[in-house]
């Protein structure tokens, strides 16, 4: 919901070449894996065949990148790019690893220690907002676990015929 809101803030122009780009990486998506089909919820597909389909990919740019490579909307990114960057350490002692795929360019960056985070606080509080907006965007709170990607999020919008 973050998402969509930032995206329909953005001027017109920009939301419109953001529309364009979205629907052209969505094409894409859809030539690798004619077999997933609306509402592209990347369990319809499995983890692994999402991991072959991202990893073909990998050198496509976020629809919601600039032409500096900037996050247009980054105050209300997706909480997956939220994820990327800094290692991180539960409470527990779990080690949930840093999976930036550019980190390799920032090796200071990569050598940073792993951050505290209480993981499962953090579930009980996204739990109740999920199914917030999964009654809101799919109708339904059962639908919380549904996951898709950015561009068919933005795809979905049809940002390219705004205004």
């Amino acid at each position: 919901m973050l998402l969509r809101s930032a995206a329909r803030r953005l001027p017109a122009a920009v939301r419109k070449a953001v529309g364009h780009r979205a629907e052209a990486l969505a094409g894409r998506i859809r030539a690798l894996a004619p077999e997933w089909e609306p509402p592209w919820d990347i369990t319809d597909i499995g983890d692994d065949r999402f991991d072959e389909i991202s990893s073909a990919l990998v050198d496509e740019p976020c629809p919601l990148l600039d032409e500096q490579g900037a996050c247009l909307v980054y105050e209300s990114r997706p909480m997956v790019c939220r994820w990327m960057g800094l290692g991180m350490v539960t409470r527990e002692g779990e080690s949930i690893a840093n999976a930036c795929p550019i980190q390799d360019q920032f090796p200071a960056y990569a050598a940073l220690p792993p951050q505290p985070f209480d993981l499962a606080d953090f579930g009980d509080l996204e739990t109740p907002c999920l199914e917030d907006a999964a009654e809101a965007l799919l109708g339904s709170p059962e639908l919380a676990t549904f996951e898709t990607t950015i561009a068919f999020a933005l795809d979905s919008l049809r940002l390219r015929q705004s205004p």
